[in-house]
């Protein structure tokens, strides 16, 4: 065989890899996670119905105290989904309860259709009306707490309000204190936010090519790769793994994903 067609049959050889490849490569590449925290947080409080709560802590339940019932606590997250470009393929909640429950409360989680409400001016007889119900989960013991939240996310809606309450709020002594965006663990610091709530969404990414592409213009240039090349060997992109980050090397080397 002469040296052209071995040549030609080795650009063949590689063609046919890259063909099975480059689907692979897209589907990887595509497919990314963000962690979303509140944009704004606080509780309201029947029995200080005037009473604004924007503190560290969030509540929901119901409080007795030796005997003599308190009223009701409600909680109030907003989050801010601008950055999200694609189409959500899985959203969750995580909250952080604090020292665990009192009883076993039943949390509920409801959609919020106005966001105009203020963490440092909502109260208990301004609050906003909540509509329909999203999930409910079980508060036994400290550890974090998921909600399925696919339901009322909307690619097209760049905030989201939601309101956490009881299903036992009516009486007894059912309650739970959860970390708010404000908690600060003691010296403050990036360990805060592991108390802190927040919106976990997985999406598709097709509004941009890959989690290397700041710009979101479908392609990643030279500056974009080299800044995602040394946020990940610097720890600054815990979420990537190392398949991505290969399959992204090797996506722009490769023209693949390149500008």
């Amino acid at each position: 065989m002469d040296l052209f067609n071995i040549k030609m049959n080795k650009m063949i050889s590689i063609s046919i890899i890259m063909l099975g490849i480059l689907p692979l490569l897209a589907i990887s590449v595509l497919a990314t996670t963000q962690k979303i925290y509140p944009s704004e947080d606080a509780y309201v409080d029947e029995y200080q119905s005037g009473t604004n709560f924007n503190t560290d802590n969030l509540v929901a339940g119901h409080h007795d105290y030796q005997g003599t019932p308190k009223g009701k606590q409600r909680s109030f997250l907003k989050f801010d989904l601008s950055s999200i470009s694609g189409t959500v393929t899985d959203a969750k909640l995580s909250i952080d309860p604090i020292g665990g429950p009192v009883g076993t409360p039943n949390l509920q989680l409801y959609y919020v259709s106005s966001d105009s409400w203020s963490e440092n001016s909502i109260t208990w007889n301004n609050a906003p009306n909540y509509g329909s119900f999203i999930d409910s989960e079980l508060v036994t013991s400290g550890d974090r707490i998921e909600f399925n939240v696919n339901s009322v996310i909307d690619e097209q809606d760049s905030v989201l309000s939601i309101m956490i309450k009881s299903q036992q709020e009516d009486g007894g002594d059912y309650h739970v204190l959860f970390g708010s965006s404000e908690f600060e663990a003691g010296g403050g610091g990036s360990e805060d936010e592991f108390y802190w709530p927040y919106l976990e969404i997985e999406y598709d990414g097709s509004g941009c090519n890959t989690v290397a592409d700041s710009d979101c213009d479908n392609c990643v240039s030279l500056i974009e790769y080299n800044d995602f090349k040394y946020g990940y060997k610097n720890g600054l992109l815990p979420s990537v793994t190392l398949v991505e980050y290969n399959d992204i090397k090797y996506g722009y080397k490769n023209g693949v994903i390149s500008c």
